[in-house]
């Protein structure tokens, strides 16, 4: 069962997406179409979703601390694999289109 805060954290990932996803069919309609071009955006559409770990109950002390480091650290390398990596690359190809068209 999702709680509330788990649940509210959902549907604002799920703004997030959808805002992130509106962006990027912006970016392809008012840029020209090229396969370097489709291949990052083709990425971002791909964007895995992670679930939000819980912890084990009973779990106290050192040994919860333990597991939220943890969980952290691999949600942590989640997000900068799925997420910011490809969409620092399309920020960049983005920068290079505009550069060249001040040209």
């Amino acid at each position: 069962m999702i709680g509330p805060e788990t649940g509210g954290r959902s549907l604002e990932i799920a703004k997030n997406n959808q805002r992130l996803f509106e962006t990027i069919g912006v970016i392809n309609v008012l840029l020209p179409a090229s396969p370097e071009l489709r291949r990052l955006t083709k990425r971002i559409y791909r964007l895995k979703v992670t679930k939000v770990e819980t912890a084990k109950p009973g779990l106290k002390g050192a040994d919860l601390e333990a597991w939220r480091a943890d969980a952290y650290q691999r949600a942590s390398q989640f997000v900068e694999q799925e997420y910011d990596k490809p969409i620092e690359k399309l920020l960049n190809y983005l920068g290079r289109q505009i550069d060249q068209g001040e040209r």
